[in-house]
């Protein structure tokens, strides 16, 4: 996926199904950023849902836009043992409050990958 491509997803698709008090510079779209790069999918979106009081996602969401060998529900099982998705651990991970807002306006943060959230994962499969 080409910057100006990605650039344009994110403009004109999420920003526009997704209220802008959800998305930040720690926005996460590290689990699709993951399948693709161990070569699970082309192409990839993930959701995730929440319910407040419950750690673990409620759901989870996979589209690959056929570009995938693997089904739905191997995709779930190898998200599912590769991370872990409670809130708590995503911010230990991710790390999000580390001060690195200059660095994200200076120069974005999309392909950058002295930002852990855009480092994909090597996944086991």
């Amino acid at each position: 996926m080409t910057a100006e491509l990605q650039k344009e997803i994110l403009h004109k698709i999420v920003k526009q199904v997704i209220p802008a008090k959800y998305l930040d510079d720690r926005t996460i779209y590290h689990i699709a950023k993951s399948l693709v790069a161990a070569k699970l999918a082309h192409q990839c979106l993930v959701q995730l849902s929440y319910a407040i009081g419950v750690a673990k996602p409620l759901s989870i969401f996979i589209e690959t836009y056929g570009t995938s060998e693997k089904s739905l529900d191997e995709l779930v099982s190898i998200i599912k043992e590769n991370f872990d998705m409670r809130p708590g651990v995503i911010v230990k991970e991710l790390d999000p409050a580390k001060p690195i807002y200059f660095q994200t306006a200076k120069n974005g943060h999309f392909a950058n990958q002295n930002f852990s959230w855009e480092k994909p994962k090597a996944l086991k499969f």
